[in-house]
């Protein structure tokens, strides 16, 4: 019987020099990366740090301002004729009619830009003639921004006394968060406009109806067109 003969030593130097290999490969990929972030690692960041700076200011440009519109609906010197619009206004929203001057102004309501395609098309489905006056409330300016939050506010209860299962609502926790707004600087241009909002927030009746809709929507449209 012949025996085949293997060389244990030969094929143990065989593995040591693989390993060998291996291990110099490894090292010379750490090596290399390391050195390629040592080189490059301040490029790299400052670039995507530009690039996430550019993206942020981009973002905050676009929330700078909060639109809301006013819409009309016809302005008539005769009472009756706007009274007319105002009675087929009355079938589809929360309409309000405003003297000024020898005009009677309809207005349809105030709706921030998120709800306004909607009054739109529902204007449009009923053969109702608008007109729209905007109005920017900043969120970078302090005292304008809080404007802005009881306007959102304002309008929440209107769309939550609008619904046709609400009766009413009750004021205390608008009232409670109207006073915890902050306190903004009195020179401010708008700092009249603010204080009058929270007056008259503050004097809420403990539950308002859906018949206190009017008043809202008059008193804040009032105010809105105050702003400087």
């Amino acid at each position: 019987m012949r025996y085949t003969r293997y060389d244990f030593k030969k094929k143990s130097n065989d593995h040591v020099f693989f390993a060998c290999v291996i291990i110099i490969f490894i090292l010379s990929f750490f090596i290399g990366t390391g050195i390629f972030k040592l080189i490059f690692m301040n490029q790299g960041i400052k670039v995507k740090g530009d690039s996430l700076s550019a993206k942020t200011k981009n973002s905050a440009v676009a929330q700078s301002d909060s639109k809301y519109f006013i819409i009309q609906c016809g302005v008539n010197e005769k009472q009756e004729n706007a009274q007319t619009v105002f009675s087929k206004l009355s079938t589809i929203g929360n309409p309000f009619i405003v003297h000024e001057g020898k005009y009677y102004k309809v207005i349809y309501g105030i709706v921030n830009e998120k709800n306004y395609s909607n009054s739109e098309k529902l204007l449009k489905n009923n053969s109702i003639d608008m007109s729209r006056t905007p109005i920017s409330l900043s969120n970078d300016d302090e005292c304008t921004s809080e404007i802005r939050k009881i306007t959102d506010a304002y309008l929440e209860i209107v769309d939550k006394l609008s619904a046709k299962d609400i009766k009413d609502i009750q004021t205390k926790s608008i009232k409670q968060w109207c006073q915890s707004l902050e306190k903004v600087n009195k020179s401010d241009k708008n700092y009249a406009v603010l204080k009058e909002l929270m007056d008259y927030t503050n004097k809420f009746p403990d539950r308002i109806d859906k018949g206190y809709i009017k008043n809202l929507n008059l008193f804040l449209y009032n105010e809105l067109k105050k702003l400087k």
